[in-house]
């Protein structure tokens, strides 16, 4: 009979363990859930930055590229225009 007592006390001591060790885990996982997901929402935000500047990048290349046509396009001009040559691309440009 003492044995069966110390045995279930023993059990009680062991469970009642795994029920504070199961909570602390539980409460860790929950914070390093609340860890990962704002450095996910923070690596989102990033991104999504990244895109824009991206987009920006992009839409002033654009403009340099358009720039750099025009620019030679009047150089082009002007070179002919030495020779007495009026170019039809001058008249797009106006």
């Amino acid at each position: 009979m003492i044995i069966q007592k110390s045995a279930n006390a023993l059990f009680n001591i062991t469970m009642q363990k795994v029920n504070r060790n199961d909570k602390i885990l539980t409460e860790n996982l929950q914070h390093l859930n609340q860890l990962v997901v704002g450095e996910i929402n923070k690596i989102q935000s990033q991104l999504d930055s990244v895109l824009i500047v991206d987009g920006n990048i992009r839409q002033i290349q654009r403009g340099i590229n358009e720039c750099q046509h025009t620019f030679e396009i009047l150089v082009d001009v002007f070179l002919h225009a030495q020779d007495g040559i009026i170019q039809p691309h001058l008249k797009n440009l106006l």
